[in-house]
């Protein structure tokens, strides 16, 4: 029966006479991966090959095999496999047949041409192919390290079940070869109930679980993954005692009579499928999920939170409509959309807090320096003194807002807050689980500094973060502009007003105005061009 070659082969020129002149030539460059398209085996030499493209008119006329050119060697630099491509003309390749017993050699590419593509049905077939030794060795090493068996003397009373090589070629959408994969089998329909397996049933997942598990995850704008479990079945653990012969091709040198006692399932095993599925179920179990009730191929995991779904939106919701009014307020005044950067600034505060509760969750102790860098996020004075900073009056360009200067106002500022807080509240947060860096001190040092003295040695960085934001705001320059750093400043009394008893430096009277100044006055309408509220921008 005829049939269809599409072999391209480095500077080799297949020579056949066309429909519509005497003869044409075609080469190409050597391909690793040859198509075949064949409806039955190849014809012996003798029978002539159609060429693809003559008609029924034309007479058919042998394939050609041209000898490659003197400056090819018999060696090409071309790896299949792993293993070197070899010339070889096509007839010899026709009328050489392959050698009994597991062949030593490497396949030629005009061999592996032929047999690739063609899925084995014993090992027979396969044990002369280096890409199904290969493929088998592979399943072999998996089972072993697996530790899926163990070589014994043959029971007196129990027949062993039998193995088979399964053989499969793997595609992928082009229709290429990308794998040979070769499955160790048990000859399952040997076994009989009751005495080498008792129960088969294991559940299986529905569609309509999978639709609706997507649906949800759609709407609720989640994500999905996919994990495939390699060679799954043989994790499933087995209770009853099942033996197997040993694999074909793979028995162990002077020990032929012995048999494999299962620790684990195999394909093909009645019970194998049932043996996964009790090993993914505890699995599953012990990372605390749960299997659904009505579906047993779907499992679900709920966490336990200190607070419910609703208070959740009811803050989100809250954060939202804040957002929105002061970007729209903010908005007006700068003549420009400054929401995103209202988003960034609740963003950072939320992703500061989580980290607190993943560090009090886990037992983590930070260290002061991981402490103060994640805490004068927390302290939450972002949401508040930010966004004034562009209801104050002046015009600032994103590039002020995001300049050295204006990020050194709010770091002194905030760690000022921050550790004041830090000193009048510490007994109280450490009831609490939280953390504070008055106890943080005192753990750091090894015993050697109390509680009290800690608090002693926590207000020399508070005094100086004051001394220095009071010289940077009264400094002349800078691209921030004065209303802005007088901001700063003022919420930097504020928050002396709030953790301290006497500030030593404003009477009640400009404690009152400070607060006022941060609370209330940004919010009040601003007269557009103002002279004092302009920008100056080095």
């Amino acid at each position: 029966m005829d049939f269809t070659v599409d072999y391209t082969v480095a500077s080799i020129g297949v020579t056949a006479p066309g429909p519509d002149q005497g003869g044409s030539s075609t080469t190409g460059t050597l391909s690793p991966t040859p198509t075949l398209a064949a409806t039955s085996t190849p014809p012996p030499s003798s029978v002539p090959v159609t060429p693809t493209g003559a008609t029924p008119d034309t007479p058919a006329t042998p394939l050609e095999s041209v000898a490659p050119p003197s400056n090819i060697s018999d060696t090409l630099d071309v790896d299949h496999d792993d293993a070197p491509l070899r010339y070889r003309v096509v007839d010899n390749i026709l009328g050489q047949a392959p050698a009994p017993g597991l062949a030593p050699r490497e396949l030629d590419a005009g061999e592996l041409y032929f047999v690739s593509a063609k899925e084995p049905s014993s090992f027979r077939e396969a044990e002369h192919h280096h890409s199904w030794r290969r493929a088998m060795m592979e399943e072999m090493d998996s089972i072993n390290d697996n530790r899926t068996w163990d070589l014994v003397d043959p029971p007196p009373s129990q027949r062993p079940i039998g193995l088979k090589w399964v053989y499969k070629v793997k595609r992928d959408e082009r229709g290429a070869i990308v794998k040979h994969k070769a499955r160790l089998v048990a000859k399952g329909y040997v076994q009989k109930a009751g005495i080498d397996f008792e129960e088969v049933f294991a559940p299986v997942a529905r569609m309509e679980s999978v639709r609706l598990l997507l649906a949800v995850a759609a709407h609720a704008g989640w994500g999905v993954h996919h994990m495939d479990v390699k060679s799954a079945f043989l994790n499933g653990e087995l209770t009853e005692e099942v033996y197997v012969q040993q694999p074909p091709g793979f028995a162990v040198d002077g020990q032929e009579h012995k048999v494999y006692r299962l620790r684990k399932a195999l394909y093909g095993l009645r019970q194998a499928p049932r043996a996964w599925n009790a090993k993914l179920d505890d699995s599953l179990m012990s990372l605390g999920f749960q299997r659904s009730i009505t579906e047993h191929a779907v499992w679900d995991k709920n966490d336990k939170t200190e607070y419910y779904s609703e208070q959740v939106e009811i803050v989100f919701s809250a954060i939202h409509t804040s957002t929105n009014q002061l970007g729209s307020k903010a908005s007006a005044i700068q003549g420009r959309d400054i929401t995103k950067h209202l988003v960034e600034i609740w963003q950072e505060l939320l992703r500061s807090m989580m980290t607190e509760v993943e560090w009090r969750q886990s037992q983590y102790v930070p260290t002061a320096e991981e402490y103060m860098e994640n805490a004068v996020v927390t302290f939450a004075l972002g949401p508040i003194v930010l966004p004034a900073l562009y209801l104050v009056g002046p015009k600032l360009p994103d590039s002020v807002v995001r300049s050295q200067e204006c990020s050194e106002l709010f770091r002194l500022m905030i760690k000022c807050g921050r550790l004041l807080n830090d000193v009048q509240s510490y007994e109280r947060e450490g009831s609490q689980g939280k953390l504070n860096s008055v106890p943080l001190l005192a753990l750091h040092s090894g015993g050697s500094v109390s509680m009290e003295e800690a608090v002693k040695e926590i207000q020399k960085p508070i005094e100086k973060c004051r001394r220095d934001l009071l010289r940077l705001v009264l400094s002349r320059g800078g691209v921030v502009p004065r209303p802005c750093r007088e901001l700063f400043w003022n919420m930097c009394k504020t928050c002396y007003f709030f953790y301290s008893r006497g500030d030593r430096f404003s009477s009640p009277t400009a404690k009152a105005g400070a607060v006022n100044a941060v609370i209330y006055e940004p919010l009040r309408p601003k007269a557009a061009g103002n002279p004092s509220c302009q920008c100056n921008v080095h």
